[in-house]
């Protein structure tokens, strides 16, 4: 008790409530889509299920600093915000602007999934998967925004 905590512990705290964040974001989003799409949406089923999978990817991660694993995580991050702009779209729930980002974003997420080259921009820490999760990451503020805009 009362030990300090060193970098790896700062690095596992803050992932840890990164991925905390995202679970609420994933919650909000999902009621906000399903209660235009309706009970047995599949868009926003999908899109739930793929930010899962991402939220449990970027814990393992964080927690065994593996970069060639957050590399793995762009197709899941990409079938979260593909399903969540058709939803989006298709059902007016948020405004467009998200659902037409959304699409772009997604399509960023598939080069950053093949970015497993030694070094250089297609490295896991290279600028294209660097990019893609920056875009993500707006992405997700974007939606957030549009969704406070849009009280139930």
């Amino acid at each position: 008790m009362g030990a300090a905590v060193d970098g790896d512990g700062g690095r596992l705290v803050l992932g840890g409530a990164a991925v905390t964040s995202f679970a609420v974001f994933l919650g909000v989003l999902r009621a906000v889509l399903r209660r235009k799409e309706g009970e047995a949406g599949a868009l926003s089923a999908t899109a739930v299920i793929a930010g899962s999978v991402v939220a449990a990817g970027a814990l393992v991660a964080v927690a065994l600093d593996l970069p060639e694993a957050r590399v793995a995580l762009a197709f899941p991050t990409a079938a979260l915000v593909l399903a969540s702009s058709a939803a989006i779209l298709w059902t007016g729930a948020l405004d467009r602007i998200a659902g037409y980002s959304g699409f772009a974003v997604a399509l960023l997420q598939l080069p950053a999934g093949a970015s497993v080259a030694a070094e250089g921009a297609f490295s896991p820490d290279g600028m294209v998967p660097t990019v893609a999760r920056v875009a993500f990451l707006g992405w997700i503020a974007l939606a957030s925004v549009t969704i406070l805009r849009h009280p139930s």
